[in-house]
């Protein structure tokens, strides 16, 4: 998951030169910084630390899943309200995904493979392995119990406790949202690859080539293979780069492509409502197909992934009176704990719900599905601050912030 450099501000200097005349003075200070003049990616000495718009994205990233884990404990999804929300907000890893290419690639300056490695290792993978312990607990009482879902579980392990915790931490199986860990450290592992592509001529091409397999792929079944994940999130991971590299050059902030893109946008969710294809629909079964088949949520959320970003950029350059800085740079400081605990906290609501009376499901939609959200958040964000408060520095080691 995206992580940022903590500080504020970014130092003056000089834009992409002669490629983009003029550019810098059209910028705030804010975006002022020096690039390599040929390859457009900053030099070590004018390092900026933050970009606001990146941040925020990161913040509305992480509400964007919370909304989606939330209306899958809430809702059927039988509704044409329901059914659109699950197109739009469905695979919201994708955001996530890009969001850490972008900044994998804004960070590349400082990148040295062991010093990279080892903050991984303790602000993701421990905290992963410190969270996941009330969970993998849960699990083997099921296991002792047989009431484990064994359609999940690989014979092998189904009755043996060691294995079955090591398979369980290589997939993120106790904890459904976690099954990102596994991925994203194969991400890290691979991360020599991504910074020589960095300043690569063939960045272009391999991005190409990542998105058209992302484009016919889809997540593996139940989300438990972390290489097949890797297979098809990587396009995405490429694309953050790509827009990264690019990020100053004028069509970032052209009210004509937003409008285009926008309009794409729109066109992708209409056809996927008009032929759906289930969520959980896997890289198996279209493997088992044997048959070729378009994944056009993934196309949608290539668009949404490069849009989103755009309007965010121009939130910034207008300096909007009503956009919530505030609350989703707050979001975007706990974001990375946020996803690691707020599973715990929608089992639980997720209980109580069930013992709700029927009612529709559009008025579920509000009277269930967004309290379930914001008490979510609200628990998970008020947990964090209190192992923040009591632990200090050491609290990216609890809960990775």
């Amino acid at each position: 998951m995206a992580r940022l450099a903590r500080g504020g501000g970014h130092r003056l200097g000089r834009s992409v030169a002669a490629a983009q005349p003029g550019l810098h003075s059209r910028l705030p200070p804010s975006h002022r910084h020096r690039l390599h003049p040929a390859r457009g990616v900053q030099t070590r000495r004018s390092f900026p630390m933050r970009l606001d718009y990146m941040h925020w994205y990161r913040g509305l990233a992480m509400v964007y899943i919370i909304v989606w884990h939330s209306l899958t404990q809430t809702l059927d999804f039988s509704t044409p309200t329901a059914r659109l929300l699950q197109s739009l907000l469905f695979n919201g890893t994708a955001l996530f995904v890009f969001i850490s290419g972008f900044l994998f690639a804004y960070l590349a300056p400082r990148y040295q493979w062991q010093g990279f490695m080892k903050k991984k290792a303790l602000h993701v993978l421990l905290p992963y392995l410190v969270v996941s312990l009330p969970g993998i607990l849960w699990r083997l009482t099921q296991l002792h119990h047989g009431v484990l879902p064994v359609d999940y579980v690989p014979a092998a392990v189904i009755d043996k406790p060691i294995p079955f915790v090591i398979w369980s931490l290589l997939t993120g199986f106790h904890i459904g949202p976690l099954w990102f860990v596994p991925f994203v450290c194969l991400l890290f592992l691979c991360s020599p690859l991504f910074h020589r592509l960095v300043a690569s001529p063939a960045l272009g091409a391999v991005t190409a080539l990542a998105l058209l397999v992302t484009l016919f792929t889809f997540r593996p079944q139940y989300n438990l293979n972390p290489l097949w994940s890797l297979l098809h999130f990587s396009g995405f991971y490429l694309l953050g780069i790509w827009v990264c590299r690019h990020r100053d050059h004028p069509w970032l902030t052209s009210t004509r492509l937003i409008g285009v893109l926008a309009l794409l946008l729109a066109a992708l969710v209409l056809w996927e409502l008009r032929h759906p294809i289930p969520v959980a629909f896997s890289i198996q079964e279209l493997l088992r197909e044997g048959a070729l088949r378009l994944n056009v949520n993934a196309a949608q959320k290539v668009v949404m992934c490069v849009l989103t970003l755009m309007l965010l950029r121009r939130v910034e350059l207008r300096r909007y009176a009503w956009f919530p800085r505030t609350l989703l740079s707050r979001v975007a400081e706990y974001s990375f704990g946020i996803y690691f605990v707020h599973h715990y906290f929608m089992m639980v609501l997720g209980e109580l719900t069930k013992r709700l009376p029927p009612i529709d499901m559009d008025a579920r939609l509000l009277l269930v599905s967004l309290p379930h959200f914001i008490l979510s958040m609200l628990a998970s964000m008020a947990l964090i601050y209190l192992v923040k408060l009591t632990t200090k520095t050491r609290s990216r080691y609890l809960v990775g912030v």
